[in-house]
């Protein structure tokens, strides 16, 4: 059997299948809200483990990534290419497609497009969507009587957005550039609050970092750390 597994055209063909096996995708029995899937289409629930970044190639030639412990349904139909982000945070190349947009549903908002990459974000009851390239239409939130919060807003490339169940949606904001490294399986920090960097690592891992004195909690890290790394982490933020 060894010599047999030591060919290198073996060894070639079982590497494709076992990557396969990974990826078993599971079939979703219904919908919920507005991810119920049209009767014709096929609804398929993604997810990733705790410190797990999973990357998946959808049927339509677009690809996605998730980030630990996220949940992604996923329903297509001949018109539309519809997403449900329940937990979690997933990144998503899409594929061009004119006829069929591509709806990511997230919290009480949606993101559209048809050709580009994003990120969405669900943490607390709140969702968090930033651009890298092309254009889409995020709507949220509630609905405002003020009429200087837009019900509808268009993101360009390099932009963030965040709305809540409760209040409207803002005017987008600059995006930071560290938000755009995390499918390479860094965690990085630009003098960010410790407190806030460490629930961040926390997410990646069952050994859990606390700090003995919540007043440490307000002080600034800067630095690059690989997820669920949180021993290594743990002992940097010592020294």
């Amino acid at each position: 059997r060894r010599r047999f597994f030591d060919r290198p055209q073996v060894r070639y063909v079982f590497a494709v299948p076992a990557g396969r096996v990974v990826a078993l995708l599971r079939l979703s029995r219904g919908g919920i809200g507005l991810f119920r899937p049209h009767p014709t289409s096929q609804a398929t629930e993604l997810a990733s483990r705790v410190g797990q970044i999973r990357h998946v190639a959808l049927a339509d030639g677009s690809t996605v990534t998730l980030d630990t412990d996220s949940v992604l349904r996923i329903a297509f139909t001949g018109t539309e290419r519809r997403l449900y982000l329940s937990r979690g945070r997933a990144r998503f190349v899409v594929a061009h497609d004119a006829a069929r947009p591509f709806v990511v549903i997230a919290g009480n908002g949606s993101v559209t497009a048809r050709g580009t990459i994003f990120d969405v974000a669900v943490t607390d009851n709140r969702v968090k969507v930033v651009l890298l390239r092309g254009v889409i239409e995020v709507r949220g939130g509630r609905a405002s009587a003020d009429t200087s919060q837009p019900a509808i807003a268009r993101l360009s490339p390099g932009q963030q957005i965040s709305f809540g169940t409760i209040e409207p949606l803002v005017a987008p904001q600059p995006a930071a550039a560290i938000d755009a490294r995390w499918t390479a399986g860094m965690l990085s920090f630009d003098s960010t609050r410790l407190a806030d960097a460490i629930a961040q690592a926390n997410r990646y891992s069952t050994a859990r970092i606390s700090l003995a004195d919540s007043a440490l909690g307000d002080l600034r890290i800067t630095g690059a750390f690989h997820v669920g790394d949180a021993v290594g982490l743990a002992e940097s933020i010592a020294e």
